[in-house]
């Protein structure tokens, strides 16, 4: 019985944002603490449909960034990866991950105090 009520907690709380979390700490002014704070601040703000998204872009940025790229070139190839692989049209995935990235960026720089 234990089992599905953990299972329900676990989709009840959304996706984990593990990448979200973790493209926020990479930037070199952000701590842990404040990247979870904003990153709750995201959960709060955006719904989980489009936090799944944006943390498979996230997380695609971050190779891309271990592979050289500069932030901004790593975002986009992160879009057009996620977009490619899940079969949807880049310039709509990129103007709908757009938006959240600045909210998550706001919410990066509101938690930093």
């Amino acid at each position: 019985m234990l089992r599905p009520t953990v299972a329900l907690v676990m989709i009840a709380a959304g996706p984990a944002l593990g990448d979200a979390t973790a493209l926020c700490v990479e930037r070199a002014t952000a701590s842990r603490a404040q990247c979870d704070c904003a990153t709750q601040s995201l959960r709060d703000a955006v719904d989980p449909e489009t936090l799944a998204l944006f943390d498979a872009v996230a997380g695609s940025a971050l190779r891309f960034r271990a592979d050289g790229l500069s932030r901004g070139l790593a975002w986009e190839e992160g879009i057009v990866a996620v977009a490619t692989e899940r079969g949807l049209g880049i310039t709509d995935l990129l103007n709908r991950m757009n938006p959240v990235d600045r909210t998550h960026r706001a919410a990066i720089e509101a938690c930093a105090g």
